[in-house]
């Protein structure tokens, strides 16, 4: 790296300080915005050739002023998930804001926008975990841009899940129970039955949810069995690696059971869509209305907006 270039980009960042891990996402929001616009007036490539790493900063006002906008959109939507703090902040939170993006129908060219503005973000403020992750997942959200926003359920959830087991026991189990729960990935592991319900205590923006099986006895008898397992195979595993990540173990066998099936793979979150709607059509069945139907597998799912099951519900 030229000596010269190498003493200005220091002085540059020397000059807004560091940023704690903890910060809250306000402060963060802050310090992006002056770490992001010390490259205007610097090359990109010059960084870039010079560091061997992609430049953190943004090179023109223009792209500085329209990823600033977004992130601010993002920092305001996180309020209503009481995500305060950076360290804090998981990816499900990220999803459920680009989504919201999806069902106001934004084109596949607006959408890559504002991934790349939470990329630049994440990456400014040292969460390279949900800057890989949007990277990674990029392919899923063009698809739902493209289609409208719905999620794909799996053609035949039991098939594939029999299809995992002959792979892995506990990538099974998680199928399984994805799949009869509709509980996220990182839920599974936290789920506990209480009598005829099944509480999850810490699901989305730390909230708890109560699902209510007191109508599905045999269900909640399978889950309540599967959660011993789970328990047995998992002791000792690096959950966020095998099962969170979307190159962990446990979407490689979802992926894997996809192509032997000849079915599309968007990611294991399909089992929740699966899920849902087979819940729809039980709840068909007692003679709920609707706006009643979406209500219960929008509080199942653990969202907040009616709109949602719609996605997993593929209407």
């Amino acid at each position: 790296m030229n000596r010269e270039f190498r003493e200005q980009l220091l002085d540059k960042l020397e000059s807004i300080g560091g940023l704690h891990p903890k910060t809250g996402m306000t402060y963060a929001l802050a310090y992006f915005s002056k770490l992001a616009k010390l490259g205007i007036g610097m090359s990109r490539r010059e960084i870039t050739r010079a560091t061997g790493n992609t430049s953190p900063f943004i090179h023109s006002w223009s792209t500085f002023h329209r990823y600033l906008g977004i992130c601010k959109e993002f920092v305001m939507f996180r309020r209503n998930h009481e995500v305060n703090r950076l360290h804090k902040l998981r990816y499900d939170t990220v999803e459920a804001f680009l989504m919201a993006k999806i069902e106001k129908e934004r084109v596949q060219s607006t959408l890559k926008t504002n991934m790349c503005a939470l990329q630049k973000f994440f990456n400014g403020c040292n969460r390279p975990d949900l800057r890989d992750q949007l990277s990674n997942d990029y392919p899923r959200f063009k698809e739902l841009a493209k289609s409208g926003g719905t999620i794909h359920a799996f053609d035949n959830p039991d098939k594939l899940i029999e299809k995992i087991s002959k792979r892995d026991e506990l990538s099974a189990l998680i199928a399984k129970l994805q799949h009869i729960t509709g509980a996220r990935i990182h839920e599974i592991r936290i789920m506990e039955v209480v009598e005829t319900t099944i509480a999850i205590n810490k699901g989305k923006g730390g909230r708890k949810r109560v699902l209510d099986f007191s109508h599905r006895p045999d269900e909640l008898a399978k889950v309540k069995d599967l959660m011993i397992r789970l328990k047995e195979l998992s002791e000792g595993v690096d959950w966020q690696a095998y099962c969170q990540s979307k190159d962990g173990t446990y979407q490689g066998h979802v992926k894997a059971a996809c192509r032997l099936l000849g079915d599309i793979y968007g990611g294991a979150h399909g089992l929740r869509a699966n899920h849902a709607q087979e819940l729809r059509k039980k709840l068909e069945a007692e003679g709920l209305t609707a706006e009643e139907i979406e209500l219960i597998i929008t509080r199942d799912l653990g969202h907040n907006r009616r709109s949602m099951a719609r996605h997993y519900l593929g209407v």
